[in-house]
């Protein structure tokens, strides 16, 4: 905001793909996975919120991967985490679009 006076894209890349078996994740593993992979765009967007309904042409970017569809028992923490990105992409296009953000 400082160096350009407003935000009109939002790009959610940052991913971490921690492998660990199903059925010897650890709660530091999860925490990660999740919180780079849904929490940390969740909050993002969130943040961004007042600039992006400010913006003429406000979108959000959330790159998901194939994991959210494809399955692997060694990466499930991950795919669950972008399959949930996946669902919050959905709702929050529903929700934002009276804004006008995309």
């Amino acid at each position: 905001m400082a160096r350009f006076g407003r935000i009109d894209v939002l790009v959610n890349n940052a991913a971490n793909a921690l492998s660990q078996p199903v059925g010897e994740f650890t709660e530091q593993a999860w925490a990660k996975s999740f919180d780079v992979n849904l929490r940390g765009p969740i909050f993002l967007i969130q943040e961004a919120l007042p600039y992006l309904r400010e913006s003429p042409a406000a979108s959000v970017i959330n790159v998901i991967s194939a994991g959210a569809f494809l399955f692997s028992g060694n990466v499930a923490m991950y795919a669950a985490a972008k399959a949930g990105l996946m669902s919050f992409t959905r709702s929050f296009a529903s929700a934002l679009a009276a804004d006008g953000i995309r």
